[in-house]
């Protein structure tokens, strides 16, 4: 066996012992023969080298968030999870510097890891908070990014089945880890790291950051911190463990709240038939639910109340080639008979603390400007096709939805007073 002195990485090899006659030659004449009656074989093994050298700190490219969407489908009724707590980090290529399956650990906040205490003192562990702007008061329920097994409150990281990142928590070092896969589409290392940042009351804020405190982490090294069957490391005992690289303190990311929708839409007309169908069934229907936290909506602190800056908008459109889609006036179906192009959901009046459901039901005919309208200034035409799209926007001055003099008959994605920051399409 030959071994390189100079290489300190963490190695896996795999040896097989033969075991066979000097003297087979003799009486042969097969001497180079592996003619398996001659000689044996010994089981294989495993031969771990460890690695021998700090690992080098993560070199970050970038940080962003990942929004995902789950949705089911039953017949008419379409319901949807839209969630952005899910963070993708990218790492440049050039890692793996203490050997094959290098880590990337997530510096957390738990009192019974052993180099919690040198993590406190250098301000190692990883943070959250609110955003001071748009949050309201209540702060995150903790400063820090924590992780207790024992305690489902205290687990800001969630730790998922999948075994795409194999996401593990490791008790003794105060760290979640990842085994990061490389994206050949962007060459870069990657991995996520789902979290669940909340009040202490639970809820879900506007626009949570979070600060990652990220290192190397390589299990198949050597340690020679002598006080780490103690709870007493400091800092440089630390880096006497060269299962981890010295940490990267800054990584930042902002999260998005969870939005959950429940749609019931029928269209009008009967199976698609056409026009000639709607004296059967002229009217199409939506029946709109979506769940959300009071605070995680746009807010903005006054001296005497805050200003809700945040609003669902519900609106319907047609289309005859599912390619261009144009909107269609509908009305709030057992309301005043008003038409409009859009119908927001909120008022401040109708938004408690906590957890809220918004409903709405909305009812509408195939033409985008029946003659039931009234209104004599927008064109009309019929479609064969329809969808319902719901925006959340928010806006920056200090006034709330009714007196932002909205104009419904203007696409409010177009608005430019408004800022979209989510919209679901129910087809």
């Amino acid at each position: 066996m030959q071994l390189d002195a100079k290489c300190t990485k963490f190695e896996e090899r795999r040896y097989t012992l033969r075991n066979t006659s000097l003297f087979k030659g003799l009486f042969t004449g097969k001497e180079d023969d592996n003619d398996d009656e001659y000689l044996r074989e010994s089981p294989e093994y495993r031969v771990l080298l460890l690695n021998n050298s700090q690992p080098a700190k993560p070199g970050i490219s970038h940080a962003v968030t990942t929004v995902r969407d789950v949705r089911e489908r039953d017949k008419h009724t379409t319901t949807t999870r839209q969630k952005g707590n899910i963070v993708t980090i990218y790492l440049e290529r050039d890692r793996l510097s203490s050997g094959k399956n290098e880590r990337v650990g997530v510096i957390v906040y738990n009192d019974n890891s052993r180099y919690h205490s040198a993590f406190v003192e250098g301000g190692f562990i990883s943070k959250a908070g609110r955003d001071i702007v748009s949050d309201q008061s209540k702060p995150t329920a903790s400063p820090f990014i924590r992780y207790d097994p024992n305690d489902t409150t205290k687990q800001d990281i969630v730790i998922s089945d999948a075994k795409t990142f194999d996401g593990r928590f490791h008790e003794d070092l105060g760290i979640v880890s990842y085994l990061p896969q490389f994206d050949s589409d962007r060459n870069l290392w990657k991995f996520e790291v789902e979290l669940d940042i909340k009040t202490a009351d639970g809820f879900q804020l506007h626009n949570p950051f979070v600060v990652f405190s990220l290192v190397h982490f390589q299990p198949f090294s050597l340690n020679y911190n002598a006080n780490w069957s103690t709870k007493k490391s400091t800092i440089k005992d630390v880096n006497q463990d060269l299962r981890l690289s010295a940490p990267e303190p800054f990584v930042w990311c902002y999260l998005l709240p969870e939005r959950r929708l429940s749609v019931s839409f029928h269209k009008p007309g009967l199976w698609g038939l056409g026009s000639w169908a709607d004296f059967l069934d002229r009217w199409g229907r939506v029946d709109l639910t979506i769940s959300f936290d009071n605070e995680s909506l746009h807010y903005f602190e006054t001296n005497t109340q805050p200003i809700l800056r945040s609003n669902f908008v519900l609106s319907v459109e047609g289309s005859n080639d599912k390619v261009a889609w144009y909107p269609v006036m509908s009305q709030v179906d057992g309301g005043l008979g008003t038409w409009s192009l859009m119908h927001p959901l909120l008022t401040a009046s109708n938004v408690n603390p906590g957890s809220n459901d918004a409903k709405v039901k909305l009812k509408f005919l195939r033409a985008s400007n029946p003659s039931e309208s009234g209104n004599k200034t927008l064109p009309s035409q019929k479609f064969c096709d329809f969808r319902v799209r719901l925006v959340e926007v928010e806006w920056f001055v200090e006034r709330q939805w009714d007196l932002m003099n909205i104009n419904n008959y203007l696409d409010i994605t177009e608005n430019e007073e408004m800022r979209v920051r989510y919209v679901e399409l129910i087809y």
